[in-house]
């Protein structure tokens, strides 16, 4: 209720939710009706994602019902979105959730829309354009962000990524779907203001580019 105060206050729509909540000791069927009961309190929301991680028993013993619960999100004129996990605690749970191309290969398996997180992606060493070209049909959400040496979710142009080139692949390709920038670190800005510019001049990178 709040947040949907806050989103009137200031004429934001919500149109995105991300890990809501992270899978627990629930059956599926009564984990999926409280998902869905979430997804339709939020009038203009378009997708949630989730970190595939958090459904990791789900994953080991019927992975098909996570097909079943992007069904049901799309009953509700909604769509959930599955991504991979960086490098951090992998050995605690199977390579469908990090390694990005068993990742992407489990997702379409499984009839899953991916979420594209270049920070994630990259963290594992694998070219984030080629990732786009290979699975864009089957990514429905980007979370967009520089990387530099282990250091993740960085304003574009302030790491190492290609970014540019990944812009121009979205354009080429006529990709309409939805960016979010998940930026959490701010390199030599010492205040709020100097963070708003890095966030000013990633927006102005995103619509040069595309």
């Amino acid at each position: 209720e709040h947040i949907i105060q806050l989103s009137r206050k200031h004429k934001l729509p919500i149109i995105s939710i991300h890990k809501p909540k992270a899978f627990v000791g629930l059956h599926p069927a009564i984990f999926f009706k409280k998902m869905i009961h979430l997804l339709d309190f939020f009038p203009d929301l378009l997708l949630s994602n989730y970190h595939l991680s958090g459904f990791i028993n789900i994953i080991k013993t019927h992975p098909r019902s996570l097909h079943r619960f992007a069904q049901m999100a799309k009953e509700h004129n909604k769509i959930v979105t599955f991504e991979s996990n960086p490098k951090f605690f992998n050995t605690l749970y199977p390579k469908e959730v990090y390694i990005p191309e068993i990742f992407a290969e489990f997702c379409m398996r499984h009839k899953l829309p991916m979420t594209f997180d270049t920070s994630h992606i990259a963290d594992h060493g694998y070219d984030i354009v080629t990732f786009f070209k290979k699975y864009h049909k089957y990514i429905h959400l980007i979370h967009l962000s520089d990387y530099h040496n282990g250091v993740e979710h960085l304003p574009l142009g302030e790491g190492s990524l290609p970014i540019k080139k990944l812009l121009q692949e979205i354009k080429s390709v006529e990709w309409n779907r939805l960016i979010v920038f998940e930026i959490g670190k701010f390199p030599g800005a010492g205040n709020k203001k100097e963070k708003i510019e890095h966030l000013k001049k990633s927006l102005d990178m995103v619509r040069k580019y595309t």
